[in-house]
């Protein structure tokens, strides 16, 4: 059986990939009876969604050439 601190990566690796079998079937096992690691996953399963739709909304939008040189003389002056 996984431990939470081996669940934890394991659950964030599996938004982007699939997971081998095994351990797929070992997470799944871990979930079922560990309900931190059950909250910890729907937690960051929608952390994960809003990141992925914020990154989609804006994926065009970039910065002037006139605000990034804002944005430097404005660290500069730090």
């Amino acid at each position: 059986m996984i431990t939470c601190k081996e669940a934890g990566p394991l659950m964030e690796k599996e938004e982007f990939e699939k997971l081998p079998l095994m351990k797929r079937l070992g997470l799944r096992f871990h979930l079922f009876i560990c309900k931190c690691c059950k909250g910890y996953k729907k937690d960051s399963h929608h952390i994960h969604e809003i990141v992925k739709s914020a990154d989609s909304k804006y994926a065009d939008s970039a910065l002037s050439e006139e605000e990034k040189a804002q944005i430097k003389s404005q660290i500069s002056a730090n």
